[in-house]
C-alpha cells in the first residue's frame, strides 16, 4: 500500500511537465504521425477505383497547397470507397473524401471543401483539439499506469478514430472557412466553392429529416454559418451566389392525404378510381442528381373503398421512407 502511494505520488508530481510537454508536437513528429494513422485508415478502408476522380482530387489538392503557411508537409489525397458523406483530414497532409459525397458534389463545390480541409491542417486544429483532449485525460491516465490498472491511452488505432470523429471549435471552423476562400482565391479558383457546398449539404440534412450528414455532423451549415460565409465573400468583394434551386418534371397529382390510422388513408382524387387500383403517395424531395426539387414516392397503396368525395386505400410504407411516414396533405 505504500509502494502504491509513493508511485502515485511521483506520478502526481510528474503530472505538470507531463500536461504542458505531451503534445508539443513538432513537425517531424506530425508528419510521422500522420504517415501512421493514414497506414491505419487505409488498413480498414479501400481507395475508391475510379482513377479519374483520384487524378482530379489530386490535381485541385496540388494547387491549393501551394498556398498554405506550412510549405515543409508533403499532402496527399485520397477518395475513400464508401458510400456515406464525409470529408476530413489529418495532421501530417492527409486529406480524405467518401466517395458518396465526391460524386454528390460538383467541380466548385470539391474544392472549396478540399480547401477547407487542407486549413485544418494548416493551422494545426486537429493536434490543438487532441491537445485540449490529451491534457483533461493525463490525470486519469497516469493514476492507471501508476496502479497498473491500464496502459495510457492513445495508440495509432485509438489517434485515428479519434481524429475521425473530432469536432472543432467554431473558431476553428470560421478560420477554416476563411482560409478556403482565401486559398482558392490565390488559386483562381471559385472563392464561393464553401458556400456552394454548404448550400448542397443543408439540402441533404433537410432531406435527411434534420440530421447533418457525418462531414457537418459537428459544424452543420446552419443559417448563422451560411450567413457567416456570405459575409465573409461579401467584404473581400466576392459575388454572394444565391441558392437555386428549381421543380423538377413531375407526375400528375391526382389529390391528396386527408388523414391516417396505421397502414390505412383516406384521400381525396380528381380522376375517379375503383377499387384495386394502385396510387402512390410522394413527399417533396431533393433529386441530387439533377439538382432539382422532385416528388419522391414513399408509399404504395391499393384503393379499398370509396364514396363520393374519398376513397381509402391500405398502404405500404418504402424501407428508406420511415422518416417521412404517410401524412395529411401527402
Amino acid at each position: 500500500m505504500a509502494k502504491r502511494l509513493t508511485i502515485l505520488f511521483l506520478a502526481f508530481s510528474l503530472l505538470g511537465s507531463i500536461a504542458q510537454s505531451a503534445w508539443a508536437v513538432t513537425l517531424g513528429e506530425e508528419i510521422d504521425l500522420g504517415f501512421k494513422i493514414d497506414a491505419e485508415i487505409m488498413r480498414d478502408n479501400r481507395l475508391y477505383q475510379d482513377s479519374d476522380a483520384q487524378k482530379e482530387i489530386n490535381t485541385y489538392g496540388k494547387a491549393l497547397v501551394k498556398h498554405v503557411k506550412r510549405p515543409n508537409i508533403e499532402y496527399y489525397f485520397k477518395i475513400l470507397d464508401d458510400d456515406t458523406m464525409n470529408a476530413f483530414s489529418i495532421p501530417g497532409g492527409y486529406v480524405y473524401f467518401t466517395s458518396r459525397l465526391w460524386n454528390v458534389l460538383r467541380e466548385d463545390e470539391r474544392k472549396g471543401v478540399i480547401a477547407h480541409e487542407i486549413m485544418h491542417v494548416d493551422e494545426r486544429h486537429a493536434l490543438d483539439a487532441i491537445s485540449k483532449q490529451r491534457k483533461r485525460q493525463t490525470i486519469l491516465s497516469v493514476i492507471l499506469i501508476a496502479t497498473k490498472a491500464s496502459r495510457l491511452a492513445g495508440d495509432v488505432a485509438s489517434m485515428a478514430e479519434q481524429l475521425y470523429s473530432l469536432k472543432f471549435s467554431r473558431a476553428d471552423e470560421e478560420e477554416a472557412d476563411t482560409g478556403a476562400v482565401e486559398m482558392c482565391k490565390k488559386a483562381e479558383y471559385n472563392p464561393a466553392g464553401i458556400l456552394l457546398a454548404m448550400y448542397k449539404i443543408r439540402r441533404f440534412e433537410d432531406e435527411a429529416g434534420g440530421g447533418p450528414p457525418k462531414i457537418f455532423s459537428d459544424h452543420p451549415p446552419t443559417k448563422e454559418r451560411l450567413d457567416y460565409l456570405k459575409k465573409l465573400l461579401a467584404d473581400r468583394n466576392i459575388p454572394v451566389p444565391e441558392e437555386k434551386t428549381e421543380d423538377a418534371a413531375r407526375a400528375d397529382k391526382i389529390g391528396e392525404v386527408t388523414s391516417t390510422d396505421k397502414s390505412t388513408m383516406t384521400f381525396t382524387s380528381s380522376k375517379p378510381l375503383k377499387v384495386g387500383d394502385v396510387v402512390w403517395v410522394t413527399r417533396d424531395g431533393w433529386d441530387s442528381r439533377y439538382e432539382k426539387r422532385t416528388a419522391v414516392p414513399s408509399a404504395r397503396g391499393v384503393v379499398t373503398a370509396l364514396d363520393a368525395s374519398n376513397y381509402t386505400a391500405q398502404f405500404w410504407m418504402f424501407a428508406n421512407s420511415k422518416k417521412w411516414p404517410v401524412a395529411k396533405g401527402m
